[in-house]
């Protein structure tokens, strides 16, 4: 592999299990045929693969559903009016108990 600073990969190729240990390949397909195949190997437990996984699925739930609320024509968003509510009746009296307690 070459002495980039970033790794940007394309596919995962393979996913193993051997006892506890996940291995997994991933791979950075060449633009030009001049280019060489990159690939990276990372090695985890099953557990902290478990993890990240979880964290990824989550993080992809969150785009999606950003991407979607961009999709939406501003037509569908719904504005909210507020109408004022003519009164039904008018009070005629009001009587107020005042204590005479000097």
């Amino acid at each position: 592999m070459n002495n980039k600073s970033n790794f940007y990969y394309d596919v995962v190729k393979g996913i193993y299990l051997n006892d506890n240990i996940i291995k997994f390949n991933l791979v950075s397909i060449p633009m030009s045929q001049a280019e060489v195949e990159e690939k990276i190997t990372l090695v985890s437990s099953l557990s902290r693969f478990e993890a990240m996984v979880n964290f990824l699925s989550a993080e992809l739930q969150k785009m999606k559903s950003i991407q979607n609320t961009k999709d939406e024509p501003s037509i569908n968003k719904k504005k909210i009016e507020y109408k004022k509510v003519p009164a039904k009746g008018k009070i005629l009296a009001s009587i107020e108990k005042i204590d005479n307690q000097s």
